[in-house]
């Protein structure tokens, strides 16, 4: 995307009021959808990278503003980097890339103290929109080099990551041309394994492996829960997949309290075994899984295929149905 596309994405954000408790940032909806848009259809914006790198991060993740690990890490960075931290009002887990802004035009917030050196806003909404709040308002006129999404207290493995709002912010990021880390599993509990984290995930940020991710490529990062003594190493895997599953069965007693409808209940269970080399058999070896990510979901060879057998289709035929 050229520079004059994306000042056009950015366009009407750059109107925005503050007021002293809250602020209301109103994107003009059409503005915000073009942006999405012009993000879609156009070459992403590859954030230039040198040996200072990263200069300005963006921190979020999907449980919330109060999130002891998250402040920690937007502290950590804080010490060598411009840091933005943007996260949701309350605890939004498990809500992937979903999006509110794109219905209501605006992103209401509040501005939060965390510590020196962190700019910080509390958001009503999901993490996909604090990645496009903080790109398209607070960061427009310098975007990050870095979105670190994280640390969320589950490890994220396996089929997980499809509902993973930690996940969801960093695909969001990496959709929008932007480097991005999508870190889990921590004990929230424990100061030494919060800091142990923390300092890896800076360590990470600052090596050349991150200097050569280039969206929409991004990173996925699963690590042990529990004390930091019992991590054994970093390996890069792929991700166990088809692995987990559910059966929905009628609640009678829930459905009572909601006359005319009903309510079914799902359980989520392992059902099957995971590779010797996926995340999810890594992790309980005691291991931090790196799974390489990359957004879009087109599928070239079906393509071709379809383009090659197009005749298959069925012709539009308006009339046809009175016939």
């Amino acid at each position: 995307m050229s520079d004059g596309r994306f000042a056009q994405m950015i366009e009407g954000a750059r109107k925005w009021k503050r007021r002293e408790v809250a602020m209301i940032y109103i994107l003009r909806g059409a503005i915000v959808i073009v942006a999405v848009a012009l993000a879609l259809v156009g070459p992403s914006v590859v954030v230039a990278q040198d040996n200072a790198w990263p200069q300005r991060v963006l921190i979020t993740n999907d449980n919330g503003i109060e999130d002891v690990a998250t402040q920690a890490l937007a502290r950590g960075f804080a010490r060598s980097a411009d840091v933005v931290l943007v996260a949701s009002s309350e605890d939004r887990s498990g809500t992937s890339n979903l999006m509110t802004f794109t219905r209501t035009g605006k992103f209401v917030v509040e501005r939060r103290d965390i510590g020196e050196g962190v700019q910080a806003w509390a958001l009503d909404g999901y993490p996909a929109d604090c990645v496009v709040f903080a790109v398209a308002g607070p960061m427009a006129d310098a975007l990050p080099d870095l979105v670190v999404s994280g640390i969320n207290g589950g490890a994220n493995m396996s089929d997980e990551w499809f509902g993973s709002g930690t996940i969801g912010a960093a695909r969001t990021a990496a959709f929008l041309g932007i480097p991005a880390i999508a870190v889990s599993g921590v004990e929230d509990d424990d100061p030494d394994a919060v800091a142990a984290v923390v300092d890896w995930v800076l360590r990470l940020a600052r090596s050349g492996i991150m200097q050569e991710i280039r969206p929409p490529s991004y990173l996925t990062v699963s690590l042990p829960v529990g004390p930091p003594s019992e991590i054994t190493g970093v390996e890069v895997v792929e991700r166990a997949r088809g692995i987990m599953g559910g059966a929905a069965q009628l609640d009678p007693v829930a459905s009572q309290a909601v006359p005319g409808k009903e309510v079914w209940s799902i359980a989520i269970e392992l059902r099957g075994r995971p590779g010797a080399e996926s995340d999810v058999a890594v992790v309980a070896r005691g291991r931090i899984a790196v799974v390489p990510m990359r957004v879009g979901d087109a599928d070239p060879e079906l393509l071709d295929w379809l383009r090659t057998n197009s005749g298959l289709l069925p012709p539009w035929q308006p009339d046809s149905r009175d016939r």
